[in-house]
């Protein structure tokens, strides 16, 4: 334990304190004109980092051009800590990626690993375009100015304001789905960038379900309001385009996913109603909006690990000794009141039996309360399944809104 000028202070398990080198590795050849193109780009925003004195922030780049097992894939990303794999090869298939989801980032393609390098950067509080650098740019700017449905959508508000068709409340509306966009896109990357956080803290040894679970708790929950919250400004945005007519203070009908607002659209021939009753939108919708609800109304933002109990737990005299190989207990009870003493020893035998006497079958699982149980979910796991299923619904929907313009 810590001691400055005859005082001891209490210290608790290590954390992750720096996170200033993002390390990659790429498997395979590097001679193809989109890998070269690729290290080029690192190059200029190394020079960009000096330029504006974050010379501390490194994109480290790693290459290994032979085949490797799985087993000695994982022997490297920990040996050499590697953040995210760079597998254009296809060697490792999905059920491999997500067993490892905690322990490293294994993306195929070249725009998967543009897009990981990004959040990391914009986690670190750097605006930055891989593709298109600028120097200074806001992070504002960056949603706004790179390729992608905020840019879409920006584009056709300018041209619904060149247009006569458009009252100046309907132009707001739309400003207000570009900029919930923007906030998407914002919460997505720091998402990421936590998930990277959480997943160089477990190779480190000192990850476990309570790291980074504010920040993440806190950035899942807003990023379910926001994507539900720019689905319900398009349903109010197409009520009013499409003159279906459902009263504003009926909120209860006033959802992309809702019977009667599909029946409307069904009904005034919108071009629109097939595509949200596909069940995998509608249920996709539906579910968004109850895990929103829930968060909103009647519980909070909770990851917790799913186990079961192991069928011969540890005996009380068993978890004692592991709990005696921790620490020195004799000095801490020397330096510390009693009660403090009985609340670190009492946290460490719960710890202990935890992790010993349970079988973690998932982590960081979310449950949502319903019929049945209820229904579980994986919401580190899910971050771009949902920002998916997101940009194709109201892709759909924008190819509508421009062809009326």
């Amino acid at each position: 334990m810590p001691m400055l000028n005859g005082v001891i202070y209490p210290e608790l398990k290590p954390i992750l304190h720096h996170f200033d080198k993002l390390n990659i590795l790429i498997l395979g050849d590097l001679s193809s004109t989109e890998i070269r193109d690729f290290l080029e780009q690192i190059d200029l925003l190394h020079a960009y980092l000096l330029g504006i004195s974050k010379q501390n922030i490194e994109i480290v780049i790693d290459h290994f051009s032979h085949p490797m097992s799985e087993d000695e894939l994982i022997l490297k990303v920990k040996s050499d800590n590697i953040d995210v794999v760079l597998d254009r090869g296809l060697n490792f298939p999905e059920k491999f990626i997500n067993k490892n989801f905690y322990t490293v980032e294994i993306v195929q393609t070249i725009d998967e690993l543009v897009f990981s390098i990004e959040s990391f950067l914009t986690g670190s509080g750097i605006a930055w375009r891989l593709r298109e650098p600028v120097w200074n740019m806001q992070l504002l700017l960056r949603y706004m100015e790179q390729p992608g449905l905020c840019q879409d959508y920006y584009n056709y508000m300018v041209e619904c304001q060149r247009s006569s068709k458009y009252r100046s409340d309907q132009i707001d509306r739309i400003r207000y789905i570009v900029n919930k966009i923007k906030q998407i896109d914002y919460s997505r990357d720091l998402l990421q960038y936590y998930i990277k956080r959480l997943r160089r803290s477990e190779r480190a040894g000192f990850g476990d379900d309570d790291s980074y679970n504010l920040e993440l708790n806190y950035h899942v929950s807003n990023y379910y309001f926001l994507l539900a919250g720019a689905l319900d400004s398009m349903a109010r945005l197409l009520n009013d385009l499409l003159k279906l007519k459902i009263p504003e203070d009926k909120y209860s009908d006033l959802g992309l996913e809702k019977n009667t607002f599909i029946d409307k659209n069904r009904t005034k021939r919108t071009g629109l109603a097939r595509m949200l009753r596909i069940k995998e939108n509608n249920h996709w919708m539906t579910f968004l909006k109850k895990r929103r609800n829930f968060i909103a109304h009647e519980g909070d933002m909770r990851q917790t690990p799913l186990v079961e109990e192991k069928k011969v737990p540890l005996t009380g005299a068993e978890l004692n000794t592991i709990v005696d190989q921790q620490m020195n207990w004799p000095q801490l009870a020397a330096l510390v009141p009693q009660n403090m003493y009985d609340a670190q020893r009492a946290m460490a035998l719960e710890i202990a039996r935890i992790q010993n006497n349970y079988k973690v079958i998932a982590r960081n699982i979310m449950h949502v309360p319903g019929k049945g149980g209820g229904t579980i979910w994986l919401p580190l796991m899910s971050v771009d399944f949902d920002y998916e299923h997101f940009s194709e619904i109201m892709n759909k929907i924008l190819l509508k809104l421009k062809s009326a313009i």
